[in-house]
């Protein structure tokens, strides 16, 4: 419940979302009124800086459903934006059998607890929405929203700071995510222009032509369904367009992708042969010299051994007139 007469700024309507302005008393209320559905539950978080209370609305026929509310409470009742403000329980569908009283509610929704925990103050009213509205609203519906203009009323002044506070705190962020987000559109539009431009296709032309309006510039609805379905086929046409584009493109660049890796493989083939080819000379040329070096070896080693098998004994008490064999000492 807010003291404003419109959403919180940077929210718009989701599905399941209402508003209604009521005057009660000096009391003027703006209640939003959002669908319960798991599918926008996420937005309801939205709403919690700027609002002054809450009415909490449960299936009290339901079992299954009572469990389920009583887990979804707890998850709003967590968010610290929550704290200190008045929560409204409207046990519904009493006008069924079954339906549990005002004690089984408050044990089911664990109520009790969930006050202490993050102080606030909670009442339970027992309704039937299916009473009509008006004069014929249920009566336990009116009670239960005067006690809740009561309890804000009597702690407005420390709600107010709180929903002041934490109300500029969401806006800023609010604003923050604008701006990133109307920056990925820029980012988003940019790519696309410039994709278009790459295809020859020009943006600005063809937009312009829908922009043209002669005679009168109201068009009937039939008019301006045609108007948006030949918009809506142009765009298409030309997103089909920079998509071939871009695939012939891509297809292009991975060609001369491949033809720079196969020159690369043979570049380096070529050179792993030239490499190659150098190893082995630089072997055979080491072989050659140790071949020609251990020739040479023998050789000097051959030449020593004949010098001395040649060379002549003589001892030196040989005769110079006997003969070699003959011994100075040997008996004549």
């Amino acid at each position: 419940m807010s003291d404003i007469h419109e959403p919180p700024d940077g929210i718009t309507p989701t599905v399941g979302f209402a508003n209604a302005n009521l005057n009660i008393s000096r009391w003027n209320i703006t209640l939003f009124d959002l669908g319960g559905g798991n599918g926008v539950r996420s937005v309801w978080e939205k709403y919690y800086a700027e609002i002054y209370g809450i009415i909490f609305v449960v299936d009290s026929v339901n079992e299954s459903r009572i469990d389920e509310s009583s887990d979804v409470l707890e998850k709003i009742c967590n968010d610290s934006k929550v704290d200190g403000k008045p929560i409204l329980i409207l046990g519904n569908k009493q006008d069924k059998e079954g339906a549990l009283g005002k004690e089984k509610i408050i044990e089911r929704l664990h109520l009790n607890e969930l006050s202490k925990a993050h102080d606030f103050k909670f009442n339970v009213f027992l309704c039937s929405a299916t009473k009509g509205y008006g004069k014929n609203t249920d009566q336990s519906i009116n009670l239960g929203l005067n006690w809740l203009l009561e309890c804000i009323k009597n702690d407005h002044q420390k709600i107010h700071q709180k929903v002041e506070k934490e109300s500029a705190i969401q806006r800023e962020i609010e604003t923050k995510e604008k701006m990133e987000r109307m920056e990925r559109i820029k980012k988003l539009r940019e790519e696309r222009e410039k994709a278009a431009l790459e295809a020859g296709i020009d943006i600005d032309a063809e937009d312009s032509e829908d922009d043209v309006v002669s005679g009168n510039p109201f068009r009937n609805i039939k008019e301006q369904i045609k108007v948006t379905e030949k918009r809506e086929k142009k765009s298409k046409e030309r997103d089909r367009k920079i998509k071939d584009f871009q695939a012939k493109k891509t297809e292009k660049k991975n060609s001369c992708v491949d033809e720079d890796s196969s020159m690369n493989v043979k570049s380096k083939t070529n050179k792993n042969i030239v490499e190659e080819s150098e190893k082995h000379k630089e072997i055979l040329k080491n072989t050659l010299e140790d071949t020609v070096h251990n020739k040479n070896r023998n050789l000097k080693k051959k030449k020593v051994k004949k010098k001395i098998v040649t060379l002549p004994f003589t001892s030196p008490f040989t005769s110079p007139f006997t003969s070699p064999s003959t011994s100075p000492f040997t008996s004549m």
